[in-house]
Order: C-alpha cells, then sequence, then structure tokens
C-alpha cells in the first residue's frame, strides 16, 4: 500500500512538471494590436487586430513556427508569409520573427505580451501541489510506522 502511495505521488509530482511546459492560449499585445491564440495540443491558430490578420503553425519545445496572413487577399507575397516565435520561462512574454512569402528571410521583429493568463498555470499548480502532498503524506506515515516499531 505504502509503495502505492509513493507512485502515486510521483506520478502526480511529474505531471505537474510535464504540463508546465508554457501554453500560447491567451490574448496577447503586440505591435499589430492584440493577438488572441488558442492552443490544443501542437496546434496554435489564432487572429491578431492589424488588417484582421490570422496566424496558425506548431510548437516545438515552446518554439511556435507557422503563417500569418492579412486582408485583402491573405496570400504570398504581399499578404502572407512564415513566422516563429519563442515564449518565455515564465510564459508571460514571446519573440519572434516574420517575413514576407516562404523565402526564409524572416527580417520582421514580433513581440507579445500576456494579457490574460493561460489557463493551465492553475491546473498544472494543483498537480504539482497534490504530488507534494501526496509525498509529504507518505513520508509522514513511513516515519510514524517506523517509530512504532521501536
Amino acid at each position: 500500500m505504502k509503495g502505492l502511495l509513493i507512485f502515486v505521488g510521483i506520478i502526480f509530482l511529474f505531471a505537474g512538471y510535464a504540463a508546465a511546459e508554457c501554453s500560447y492560449t491567451g490574448t496577447w499585445s503586440t505591435e499589430w494590436g492584440p493577438m488572441t491564440l488558442s492552443q490544443v495540443g501542437n496546434s496554435v491558430t489564432g487572429t491578431y487586430e492589424y488588417d484582421s490578420g490570422r496566424i496558425n503553425g506548431t510548437v516545438s519545445g515552446g518554439v511556435f513556427k507557422g503563417k500569418w496572413s492579412e486582408a485583402p487577399t491573405y496570400t504570398e507575397p504581399d499578404d502572407a508569409g512564415d513566422e516563429e516565435f519563442t515564449i518565455s520561462s515564465d510564459c508571460n512574454k514571446f519573440t519572434g520573427r516574420w517575413g514576407y512569402g516562404s523565402s526564409g528571410n524572416m527580417s520582421g521583429e514580433w513581440i507579445g505580451t500576456r494579457i490574460i493568463s493561460a489557463s493551465n498555470t492553475q491546473d498544472n499548480t494543483l498537480l504539482y501541489v497534490i504530488g507534494v502532498v501526496i509525498l509529504l503524506v507518505v513520508v509522514v506515515a513511513l516515519f510514524a510506522v517506523k517509530k512504532k516499531k521501536k
């Protein structure tokens, strides 16, 4: 039974750490106006104010690579291109670059600051706290059992 409790505590503890990877979901303040992003798994989609902009792509290791597009045509080379963002370790800022078309020449800068906190932050903290509490209870119980045996 003790072994099972320790195992469950460790699972919750690591679940909190594993889930702690930042999500791009939320509203961001950028030089192109407010941007709203939604991340599901490693897929990100969103919109931003300037020229009714759209953005989509995938995330790997905190780096969001994808495409942006804007009115009126939403097509390359003048109204669409590549982008790449890297989120900060505190999950509240990204720095990135963008370029016209898919030439790989991304010379524009794109910076965002989170306006609305990521919804998963509280969930991650809860998982971590549950894991710590379970481990503490198990450790206290083990010491109590050892003390009784003496």
